[in-house]
């Protein structure tokens, strides 16, 4: 007992330096999925309790001696041990590799391990001697405050390496290494004696303690962040995918081929991971509604967890089909029928007239520009928009252009009609009047033979289950097929979630199913993937597309660069890694593959007064407006010290920094609540003028769309404004009572009608309703949540 109280301080400092060594070691070999065995952590307190009691032994004389002894001892233990060192490092450096190569797809090849020797590679050497250096080091530096502050820095950057490769280390090893770094705080503030090593125990034991609970009594699986504590992790992955990213990365459309002709199965990859980088300069004359989707690969069959091609002995059957044009017309076919009445005046007045282009097929017939001006990544294939008019040798049946090579090329394509259901009536009604049409209307027809028979496979019992709660019948008719696909838009909108973190798909499940009946979450490559199974249940031949779908918005706001054939402007803009796409295409009948989009917020136009991040994928919970700057933890300041404590009256410039910071932040936020009150103020604001008032109804109406949002009540993208007023008095109890329709009339009002449509005290009504659906939602709202909803969401 007396030796206890007399060696109190040398046995916490043995403690504190042992589990801080441990937690170190730890957290960077869980980058490698290794970690330290019992054995590992005997040794390391054994070797801990030696440096820490020789080196203490002979005041400073015996440090410098200890240090120096050890130093020697590790040099003899490297040269001795060299072949088994060196075999470990090898095995410990491939183990790395292993693990970092995979979020970014990294081409790093292993480390060839020699053969011709008789030790088996491991680690353990190289933990044993990590452990050692580690031991050493952290001693060396834990004995004041100027070296706590360089351990601090050593370690930080050591255990949050895997960030650059965008993995997150082990978080039990992080949780130990963030109570060391609390208690190295403490070191850095000078002095020492037993109330400060009291505290650091506490520390570390409130720390690893709380840590431990909640993993215990909230199982992973089941733990839902909220939305404020996803915002953050999220800025910080965007900023390390879009800077930090290493060279030579993967795309995000790497990780959506991921689960196609071979590249690994569909749930493999648990994040995508959308860099910014730049892609492609495009430019073209063409208009994109809604979206410009440019394909690069699909797939035909879906079997053990990916999309494949069909077999090579399908397409030996139907060889003559695929002979009848040349190579990639069944990929665009209808180019063939924009060719075949090039010369017939009289044809392209009946297929505009089919098409509803009131008899003017100017446009229409007219193709426009499309080009590949740059590549600023090594990708080697092509991106093709619809309806392209290009031949290649490297198309093969109906598959996308695969072939190696520089891919900047230049083509022209016709525009996408509005209508495809009075497509095959026309090639009935007048191919025999054109032979070229007539020669297409017997081939597609051989074709269309071929899709029906062999993209309306689906799994048995896939969509079983699914079934029960949307029941799929058969699709006949053009109405038939729309009606499916609106519906089912609408029910991935209502009942299912975009995320970029899915996770992992549990062993032995079936993706699509698992999505489907239990996940019910997923990005892109979810939705594109069960949709088409869908499509084809119903008999709607479709298959599985990705690429890039750049919104219209970036094609309209292009660099006007030049002219095409016809006179249009030819607009310039860059593709970008987050524009990465999977959807679903159909098959039209006469007409060939269009596409359709069942990823939440793709399906459609979008209105201004959503967020252009939904253009680039996003999901809901990014779209936020941005987060207060947090104020940072700052740990008591308390003398510590070793022998030599310092004079009271020393500066700390640590402490002078903190204090800074700390003042920095508390002005931060100070503006910032200043900021938010006066922007809810601006928003809710009596200040109506006749020439400002559809300017001020439409900020009203984007005010309410964001309270929607963050009640999780965005706006389905089939739903017209007046349905979706009723949609939210219906899924709101807060504002059933509210005259919201009243408020949506008034907006329509007032932005579609030639004169003004609106009073004084209409315009009051309004603001009023705007009003109280805010309390409503507010006064519900604990003070957490309502000091987030101000000056978080700016609400």
């Amino acid at each position: 007992m007396k030796f206890g109280k007399k060696h109190f301080d040398d046995i916490v400092r043995i403690i504190l330096l042992n589990a801080g060594v441990v937690a170190v070691v730890n957290c960077i070999l869980s980058y490698a999925k290794i970690s330290l065995d019992g054995n590992d952590i005997i040794f390391s307190v054994l070797f801990c309790s030696a440096v820490y009691v020789c080196s203490h032994a002979g005041g400073k004389r015996g440090w410098l001696v200890c240090h120096m002894l050890f130093f020697l001892l590790a040099v003899y233990f490297v040269y001795e041990y060299r072949d088994e060192i060196y075999l470990s490092l090898l095995y410990t450096v491939n183990s790395f590799i292993d693990v970092l190569k995979q979020p970014y797809h990294l081409n790093i090849q292993p480390l060839n391990l020699p053969s011709d020797t008789g030790y088996t590679a491991g680690a353990q050497p190289i933990l044993l001697l990590l452990i050692f250096a580690a031991g050493i080091v952290f001693h060396a530096l834990m004995g004041s405050a100027g070296g706590a502050v360089v351990l601090l820095l050593l370690t930080v950057p050591a255990c949050f390496f895997g960030l650059y490769f965008n993995v997150m280390p082990d978080p039990r090893s992080l949780t130990g290494v963030v109570a060391f770094w609390l208690t190295l705080f403490i070191y850095m503030s000078g002095s020492y004696n037993k109330k400060i090593i009291v505290k650091a125990v506490i520390i570390w034991i409130v720390v690893l303690a709380g840590s431990g609970l909640i993993q215990q009594a909230v199982p992973k699986e089941e733990y839902k962040h909220p939305d404020f504590m996803q915002y953050l992790p999220q800025q910080m992955k965007d900023f390390l995918n879009e800077y930090l990213s290493p060279n030579g990365a993967a795309s995000a459309l790497d990780d959506i081929r991921h689960g196609i002709n071979g590249r690994g199965r569909l749930g493999d990859v648990d994040t995508l991971r959308q860099t910014g980088r730049r892609i492609m300069e495009v430019q073209t004359s063409l208009r994109a509604e809604n979206r410009l989707y440019m394909r690069n690969y699909s797939g035909a069959v879906y079997m053990n967890n990916s999309w494949n091609d069909l077999p090579e002995n399908v397409y030996a059957k139907y060889d003559k089909l695929f002979a009848a044009y040349s190579p990639g017309a069944w990929y665009d076919q209808s180019v063939v029928i924009f060719e075949a009445l090039a010369d017939d005046a009289q044809g392209k007045n009946r297929f505009a007239a089919f098409m509803h282009a009131d008899g003017q097929y100017t446009e229409l017939f007219s193709p426009r520009q499309f080009r590949i001006a740059e590549m600023f990544t090594n990708e080697n294939e092509y991106f093709f928009p619809y309806n392209t008019d290009i031949s290649s040798s490297g198309f093969k049946y109906d598959k996308i252009a695969q072939d190696a090579g520089g891919k900047l090329y230049k083509a022209e394509v016709y525009e996408q009609p509005q209508h495809y259901d009075e497509i095959p009536s026309f090639l009935d009604s007048y191919g025999d009047s054109n032979k070229y049409l007539a020669y297409y209307v017997q081939a597609e027809k051989g074709y269309r033979s071929f899709v029906y028979n062999y993209y309306l496979q689906v799994p048995d019992g896939v969509l079983t289950q699914f079934e029960q709660n949307f029941p799929i019948k058969k699709a006949y008719t053009y109405a038939e097929r729309e009606a499916l696909i609106s519906r089912l838009q609408r029910y991935f909108q209502e009942n299912y979630k975009y995320t970029l973190s899915p996770g992992k798909l549990p062993e032995g499940k079936d993706f699509v199913s698992y999505f489907l009946n239990e996940s019910h979450e997923g990005y892109c490559t979810y939705f594109a993937s069960a949709a088409v199974l869908i499509l084809r249940q119903a008999g709607i031949p479709a298959r599985y597309v990705v690429g890039y779908a750049v919104p219209d918005t970036t094609v309209t706001a292009g660099q006007v660069v030049g002219s095409d054939g016809s006179g249009r402007d030819v607009k310039a803009f860059t593709v970008t890694d987050r524009q990465a796409h999977a959807w679903a295409e159909i098959y039209e009948d006469g007409w060939g593959w269009r596409p359709v989009d069942f990823t939440p917020g793709y399906a459609g136009a979008l209105p201004e007064t959503e967020k252009s991040s939904k253009d680039n994928e996003k999901s809901p919970q990014e779209n936020k407006s941005q987060p207060p700057e947090n104020k940072p933890e700052v740990q008591e300041k308390t003398a510590a010290g070793q022998e030599q404590a310092l004079p009271a009256e020393e500066d700390h410039p640590t402490a002078f920094l903190l204090l800074i910071a700390l003042g920095a932040a508390g002005g931060a936020v100070i503006i910032r609540c200043k900021y938010c009150n006066g922007h809810i103020s601006q928003v809710l604001a009596n200040d109506f003028t006749e020439a400002n008032t559809v300017m001020r109804l439409q900020q009203l109406y984007g005010y309410m769309e964001r309270l929607a949002e963050y009640i999780k009540l965005p706006r389905p993208q089939h739903m017209d404004y007046m349905e979706y007023a009723a949609y939210l008095k219906e899924h709101e109890k807060a504002w059933q009572n509210t005259a919201i329709e009243d408020f949506v009339d008034m907006v329509l009002r007032a932005k579609f009608s030639d004169g003004p449509v609106t009073d004084k005290k209409e315009l009051i009504k309004g603001l009023q309703i705007i009003g109280e659906m805010r309390y409503g939602l507010y006064k519900r709202m604990n003070k957490w949540q309502k000091i987030m909803f101000r000056y978080f969401y700016k609400l």
